[in-house]
């Protein structure tokens, strides 16, 4: 495994990750006032919109280096190989975050639960197409 090609990538990969977050987070809340009775709706724009960047960063880098590990076993290619990856990733993602909440005592509300899951559902194959496709158009 090349993990500077997996770093370049998995960077290049967080910037379609973090706007897909950000845009999308913003409609979700402005479109839909049920989000806002959640913790996400309470949370100031600037303060999220730092938070999905410092996350996403440091969620697509390690999954970048796990993509690159597993690279040679997932089927398809380019994009394609990438979308199939996002779509483990948002099971094992949304798993854990939820995980993660209950084990530090965190009992999020149904619109929170709700608004990550369709976040992640955008997020992640913008994600994993973009990793897919530079990982194999990146010569390294």
């Amino acid at each position: 495994m090349n993990i500077k090609k997996a770093i370049i990538c998995g960077l290049i990969g967080a910037v379609s990750f973090i706007v897909v977050g950000a845009v999308w987070s913003q409609v979700l809340l402005t479109v839909f006032p049920y989000f806002k009775s959640g913790i996400s709706g309470t949370i100031p724009p600037a303060k999220m919109a730092i938070t999905m960047i410092w996350m996403g960063i440091i969620e697509c880098l390690s999954f970048a280096v796990i993509f690159g590990l597993f690279y040679k076993n997932i089927p398809q290619k380019g994009f394609q190989k990438g979308l199939l990856y996002s779509i483990v990733l948002w099971y094992i993602n949304i798993f854990l975050s939820f995980l993660g909440s209950y084990a530090f005592g965190l009992i999020p509300t149904m619109p929170d639960i709700i608004f990550v899951i369709i976040l992640k559902l955008l997020m992640l194959p913008a994600y994993g197409a973009t990793l897919g496709w530079t990982y194999e158009k990146l010569r390294i």
